[in-house]
């Protein structure tokens, strides 16, 4: 597929412009694996938590990654999916070589929990609880 890239050893990881160009090398080497896609999640007023005067429903953008192999992207996949929920404190960009070998075979998908990656934060830290989060699941499988 392609070379791996060396890793900065750790006295690199205390340079942050370093650091931010190793990150950028790997988003550039990737990138033609996988796209970013964004959906609206709704968290309705009946699930919500916190004080009275946060009770409407709130609407976020979330983010997900598709890590695909295919020569049309607008053609559908005969491939099985693999949706992939990285830790709840994770974004998607932390699995990227798991997807990446995942993806030969499957089309594979990554979430960006809210607050991590490139998805809107929740309305208030009180939402940040695990009913929500099995909320966002269902919405996103579906």
């Amino acid at each position: 597929m392609f070379a791996p890239l060396s890793k900065p050893d750790s006295a690199h990881y205390a340079d942050e412009n370093s650091f931010i160009a190793y990150a950028s090398s790997l988003d550039a080497r990737l990138s033609e694996f996988f796209t970013r896609h964004s959906y609206k999640f709704t968290l309705r007023e009946k699930d919500r938590t916190g004080p009275r005067d946060l009770v409407k429903d709130a609407t976020l953008n979330l983010s997900y990654i598709n890590w695909s192999h295919r020569e049309n992207a607008d053609a559908p996949s005969k491939k099985p999916v693999i949706v992939i929920l990285p830790g709840i404190f994770s974004n998607a960009r932390h699995v990227d070589y798991t997807a990446l070998f995942a993806s030969k075979d499957h089309d594979v998908c990554v979430l960006d929990w809210p607050g991590q990656g490139k998805s809107d934060n929740l309305p208030n830290y009180h939402e940040y609880n695990f009913k929500n989060h099995a909320a966002i699941v269902r919405q996103f499988l579906d």
